[in-house]
């Protein structure tokens, strides 16, 4: 369900409602996961594979509630084929646990299970003839729950390091406004009108590409300083700039789809 949250043209971006307050005014994702921990509060089943695999569209409103004054959030069926694609994952794999067991405790085996789990969440492309998978959401869960771990005090899962940043369209905005990546005129042009990029056309891949590589560019510059620096880090630093940036920014590119 975490994917494309910009809104359409002259729509006001969504933002959830949970127990009384606004979330996610700035970041929209802040107000899914809000929404969903609240309901899982609340006594949501959300770990019950035969509830999330029988939802419907009325369930979905009620799990992602919008606050007054805010938009809709786009791509609804998406996010609910989403829901019921992961309950039924959960049937197959005895629930979350079970789902999770299927990686054995190593990060790059986790992404293969849950992409394999989950066909939706499959993310490739094709660029020069070759095949390029970003898998941005499957490594984005792997990586949030590896830090919940390490949080916790516990060790985590291996193999973190071989993971890239997560391809998304924040990402290359920040680095551009940073002056870490460069467009050619015509794209840049096409992009600060709002102008979509078809997914998997040439110019959405090459960007996506590029953003891995830019970031594999920055572990390697500051890892002499700060050894402990991984691409995960990076792009914590680099979304966050994102945000807090805002319309200080170029544009970013627009490519209306579940990958990110």
């Amino acid at each position: 369900m975490n994917f494309s949250y910009y809104p359409e043209p002259g729509c006001v971006r969504w933002a959830a409602l949970v127990d009384g307050e606004v979330v996610g005014r700035d970041d929209e994702a802040l107000g899914v996961m809000a929404s969903l921990g609240a309901a899982a509060r609340h006594g949501e089943p959300m770990a019950d594979g035969d509830h999330l695999a029988e939802m419907g569209a009325a369930d979905l409103e009620r799990l992602l509630p919008t606050a007054p004054g805010h938009g809709p959030l786009p791509m609804a069926a998406e996010r609910l084929r989403g829901l019921k694609e992961l309950g039924r994952a959960y049937q197959r794999h005895g629930g979350p646990l079970g789902l999770l067991a299927s990686g054995r405790g190593d990060a790059v085996l986790l992404v293969d299970a849950l992409v394999k789990a989950m066909p939706g969440w499959e993310d490739v492309r094709s660029l020069g003839g070759r095949q390029l998978p970003f898998r941005k959401r499957a490594q984005l869960c792997v990586a949030m729950l590896h830090a919940r771990e390490r949080a916790a005090g516990r060790a985590g899962m291996t193999g973190m390091s071989q993971l890239t940043v997560f391809a998304d369209y924040r990402l290359p905005q920040i680095l551009r406004g940073e002056g870490a990546l460069l467009l050619a005129g015509d794209l840049a042009a096409r992009i600060q009108a709002g102008e979509p990029l078809a997914r998997n056309a040439p110019d959405e891949a090459a960007i996506r590409a590029a953003t891995v590589v830019a970031a594999d560019e920055l572990v390697a510059a500051l890892r002499p300083r700060f050894p402990f620096v991984d691409a995960l880090l990076v792009d914590n630093l680099l979304w966050r700039r994102a945000v807090e940036q805002g319309d200080a920014l170029p544009a970013f590119h627009r490519t209306r789809c579940t990958d990110y």
